[in-house]
């Protein structure tokens, strides 16, 4: 059987005391006991970078990680967008068991990328400016 992990590791800056204090306390109450909804992830306090260092050992809920910090934007009015990129793994070589992404917040508004989507929408893009490109035929009756 394979482990299958989740690994991120990024900075939730904050601007005040009020700030840090409330990002700390959403961190502490997080669910340690859910699979599916938690935890976020592990986190250390870097009063130097004035920021929230987020990471994983082994796996952590990115979406869960998103919805805290559009709630720390709105309820704070950050004016910074915030990005956090991760790395899908897998124990063993699995075929499609491999990957990551990508998730923006800005203004307390998420959107996630994923590679493959975004490959996808390449080769599309491609395909059309080769058709556009090639002569069109035309027929004589």
């Amino acid at each position: 059987m394979a482990d299958y992990y989740t690994r991120f590791s990024t900075l939730i800056p904050y601007r005040t005391r009020r700030e840090q204090l409330w990002l700390l306390a959403q961190l502490d109450a997080q669910d340690t006991s859910a699979d599916d909804d938690g935890p976020y992830c592990s986190y250390a306090h870097q009063p130097k970078e004035q920021a929230v260092w987020v990471y994983t050992e082994e796996s952590g809920n990115v979406n869960g990680l998103a919805d805290l910090v559009a709630r720390f934007q709105l309820r704070f009015a950050i004016p910074t967008p915030w990005i956090l990129e991760w790395a899908t793994t897998c124990s063993r070589p699995i075929l499609d068991s491999f990957s990551g992404g990508a998730i923006a917040v800005y203004q307390g508004k998420i959107q996630t990328f994923w590679p493959q989507g975004l490959a996808e929408r390449w080769i599309k893009q491609q395909v059309r400016r080769q058709t556009r490109a090639q002569p069109q035929e035309t027929t004589h009756a």
